[in-house]
């Protein structure tokens, strides 16, 4: 699960454009994050994930620990 489209719809549809173009989107910009996207794409690879769309910050016990979690962990990479 996850609360943004943007990943949802990258690892779903995009990626397999933006691999055959280089890592170029429709827009013939390159992709933000390869790295980060390639190592995704790996996991969705060898671990078959269904990928499902959730509300953020509707309630959802699960998505609301991941945004605690994540959050956390950008502010420890940021120093504060």
């Amino acid at each position: 699960n996850s609360d943004s489209q943007y990943v949802i719809k990258g690892i779903t549809a995009w990626s397999r454009n933006w691999i055959k173009n280089g890592w170029k989107n429709a827009n013939g910009v390159a992709v933000i994050n390869k790295d980060l996207w390639i190592e995704l794409i790996k996991f969705n690879k060898k671990y078959k994930i269904k990928w499902q769309w959730i509300k953020g910050h509707a309630g959802n016990e699960y998505q609301e620990m991941c945004h605690c979690l994540a959050d956390s962990a950008m502010r420890k990479l940021r120093g504060h």
